[in-house]
């Protein structure tokens, strides 16, 4: 597809939580918009357990989805979602398909 042209194809936006949506959730609130605007559909991706979400559905609230990885990789807990994620924003990309990450707090 040449550059400048638009695609139909609904896109699947993951964002993450901790280090990325939590750091200025008014901007993200607004790109989260805009992409659903266009038809995309956002989630939101993060390694926190759901036990440790309250932070995470305070300030998301039902913009979006949450998925809560816990242990496992944010691919693999996205797809037994039923998400097959095309585009993910995350401050620390190299942990997106690695199982086992234990999340260590950083409240927002």
């Amino acid at each position: 597809m040449p550059v400048g042209t638009t695609t139909k194809r609904r896109l699947t936006i993951a964002i993450d939580f901790d280090g990325t949506f939590a750091e200025d959730p008014e901007a993200f609130r607004e790109i989260v918009e805009v992409f659903q605007a266009r038809g995309h559909q956002c989630i939101m991706v993060t390694n926190r357990p759901e036990e440790w979400g309250q932070d995470v559905r305070r300030l998301v609230g039902d913009l979006m989805p949450i998925v809560f990885a816990g242990r496992f990789s944010k691919t693999g807990a996205a797809y037994r979602h039923g998400y097959d994620v095309d585009i993910w924003m995350d401050d620390m990309p190299h942990v997106i398909e690695m199982d086992g990450v234990v999340y260590l707090g950083g409240a927002a």
